[in-house]
C-alpha cells in the first residue's frame, strides 16, 4: 500500500497500526465460512424441496373455464401441492393462457399479505400480452394464524400463522417454526406452480418468469436461489436481510418474539431470510421498490440488490411506499425486455460524488433511448438521518428532490450546493426512457463534519456493502 496514503490520510496510519493485526483475523474466520455456508444451503436445499410431477401427480381439479375477452381462456383449479406440516396440501389457482398451441411464455404471478380473494385479473392481463400465466393463493387461510377474513375459495394446508403469534394466556409471542410457516409452504407452492407450467405442452419451459409483490416479492427472492431455470424475475417491493437492515415493520412478530426465544428466531431467519440465497440467482432480476416503503427499507432493498450476481435492474421510486406494487405492467416490459428485447431499457454506471468549495458534483454514464437523467438526493443532519420518511415529526418528512441532470457526451452531470456543517447528503441516479422504462444507480454519500468550512477535507464515503459500511464506521470511531 502506498505510504503517502497514511501521510495524507491519518485515520489510515490508525487503521494500519490498530486494525490491520485484526483484519488479519477476521480474514482468516472469514475463509473458513464456505464449510459452514454449504452446511446451510444443503440444509435449505432439502428443507425446500418439493416431489416431481411423477413422484406427486398435479390431479388438477377444475372448477370453471371461461373466456373471459376474445382470445384467452382461463381456468379455476385446484392442482395438488407438496406435504406441508406433515400433511397433504391444494393450491387454489387461475391459470390463463392465449387461445391456440404456443408455445407462450410462462409466468407465475405472487400476491402480497393481506389477501382477501384471489382474482384472475393478473392471469388475464398477462394473457393478452401473449403469456401463459398462473396466479396462486400461496398464503393459504391460516396465513396470520386466524384469518378470517378471507373468502372460500383458497389454498389447503394447515398452520398456525407466519413469523410468530402471541400467545393468548401468556401474552408472549411465540415463533412459528419454519416447518408451519406459511411462508415456507409458499416457497413450496410457488416451486409447484413452476412445475405446473413445465409440464404443459402449451408453455416453452425455456422462457418462465415470475412476478411477486411484497410479501410476494419476498417469496419470489427465497424461490430464485432454488430455480435457476427461471428466466426473469421482478421484486416489488421485497428484500433479504431482515434482521440486519429491516428489523421490525414487516418482520415486527420476530422482533418481540426474539427477547424471549432468540434461538428460534434464529433458525428462522436461517432458513427462511432470502439473503442466503441470493448469490445462487440465475434470472434477470428487477428490483422495483420505493425510498419510503413501509414494509421492506431502503437499504434493505439496496443490499438485496448488490448481492444478486447475475443481470439486474433497480429501480427505486422516490418518495414512495408501496404505491405500485400491483402494477403488474412494470414486470411485462420487464419480461419482453429480457425475453424478445422488444422494449428498451435504460442502463446507468456507477454514480460519482466528488466535493469541492464550490460545491457538490454529481455524474453518471446513462444509455439508451433517453428522456431524461435525473439525481435524486436527501440532505439531513447527518445525526438524524434516515432513507425513508417517519409520520411522527417534522424532522423525519424530509422529501427526496430531483435535481435534472445535463447530458455532456454521455456523462450526465449536475452540481448542489455545499453542504452545511454536519450534514449528511445522500443521492442517486435515475434514468428515464422515451417509452417510460427506468434504470436506477446505487446510492452515494457524503457526511460534512460538524466544523464549518472544513468539509473539503473529508472525501466521499460510498457504502458498497455491509462490509464496507462497517469497516467505515469502525475508523470513524477513532
Amino acid at each position: 500500500m502506498n505510504p503517502l496514503i497514511f501521510q495524507e490520510f491519518p485515520h489510515f496510519a490508525i487503521l494500519r497500526q490498530f486494525m490491520l493485526p485484526r483484519l488479519c483475523i477476521v480474514t482468516l474466520a472469514l475463509l473458513l465460512l464456505p464449510m459452514h455456508g454449504e452446511a446451510e444451503e444443503n440444509n435449505r436445499n432439502d428443507f425446500f424441496s418439493i416431489p416431481s410431477p411423477t413422484e406427486l401427480p398435479f390431479n388438477m381439479e377444475t372448477l370453471a373455464e371461461t373466456e373471459p375477452v376474445p382470445g384467452v381462456v382461463l381456468s379455476e383449479i385446484y392442482i395438488t401441492g407438496a406435504p406441508f406440516n406433515g400433511e397433504g396440501t391444494r393450491i387454489y389457482a387461475f391459470y390463463a393462457r392465449p387461445k391456440g398451441n404456443g408455445p407462450w411464455p410462462g409466468v407465475v404471478q405472487l400476491h402480497g399479505s393481506g389477501l382477501v380473494k384471489l382474482l384472475p385479473d393478473p392471469a388475464i392481463g398477462y394473457a393478452k400480452a401473449g403469456y401463459a400465466c398462473i396466479c396462486i393463493d400461496w398464503a393459504g387461510v391460516n396465513y396470520r394464524g386466524d384469518d378470517k377474513f378471507r373468502e372460500k375459495p383458497y389454498s389447503e394446508f394447515k398452520s398456525k400463522g407466519t413469523l410468530a403469534v402471541k400467545d393468548a394466556s401468556t401474552g408472549k409471542w411465540i415463533v412459528t417454526p419454519p416447518e408451519q410457516d406459511p411462508r415456507a409452504n409458499g416457497i413450496k407452492f410457488i416451486r409447484r406452480a413452476l412445475q405446473f407450467l413445465r409440464s404443459r405442452p402449451e408453455v416453452d419451459s425455456d422462457k418462465l418468469c415470475i412476478s411477486g409483490m411484497s410479501a410476494g416479492a419476498q417469496a419470489t427472492l427465497g424461490v430464485l436461489g432454488f430455480e435457476p431455470g427461471v428466466k426473469a424475475a421482478v421484486v416489488k417491493y421485497g428484500s433479504g436481510f431482515a434482521k440486519e437492515l429491516n428489523w421490525g415493520g414487516v418482520f415486527g412478530p420476530l422482533t418481540k418474539a426474539y427477547s424471549t426465544d432468540p434461538a428460534g428466531v434464529d433458525r428462522w431467519l436461517a432458513l427462511m431470510d432470502p439473503k442466503h440465497g441470493l448469490a445462487n440467482i440465475r434470472a434477470a432480476t428487477l428490483l422495483f421498490s420505493g425510498t419510503d416503503d413501509i414494509f421492506y427499507s431502503m437499504p434493505s432493498v439496496l443490499e438485496t440488490w448488490r448481492a444478486i450476481s447475475s443481470q439486474k435492474m433497480l429501480v427505486m421510486m422516490p418518495n414512495d411506499s408501496h404505491t405500485q406494487v400491483g402494477n403488474e405492467e412494470i414486470p411485462r416490459q420487464w419480461f419482453n425486455h429480457i425475453l424478445y428485447d422488444n422494449v428498451q431499457w435504460p442502463t446507468v454506471g456507477t454514480m460519482r460524488l466528488t466535493c469541492t468549495e464550490g460545491g457538490i458534483h454529481l455524474e453518471v454514464e446513462a444509455k439508451g433511448d433517453l428522456f431524461q437523467v435525473e439525481f435524486w438526493c436527501k440532505r439531513m443532519p447527518k445525526d438524524q438521518f434516515r432513507f425513508g420518511r417517519g409520520r411522527s415529526h417534522p424532522k423525519d418528512t424530509v422529501k427526496w428532490e430531483s435535481i435534472v441532470a445535463d447530458d455532456k457526451n454521455g456523462t450526465w452531470v449536475a452540481t448542489l450546493p455545499p453542504p452545511a456543517a454536519g450534514e449528511k447528503i445522500c443521492a442517486y441516479a435515475m434514468a428515464t426512457s422515451h417509452s417510460g422504462t427506468k434504470a436506477c444507480s446505487d446510492t452515494v454519500a457524503f457526511e460534512s463534519p460538524s466544523i464549518a468550512g472544513s468539509f473539503a477535507a473529508v472525501g466521499l464515503s460510498q457504502y458498497p456493502d455491509l462490509v464496507s459500511l462497517a469497516l467505515h464506521r469502525l475508523v470513524s470511531s477513532f
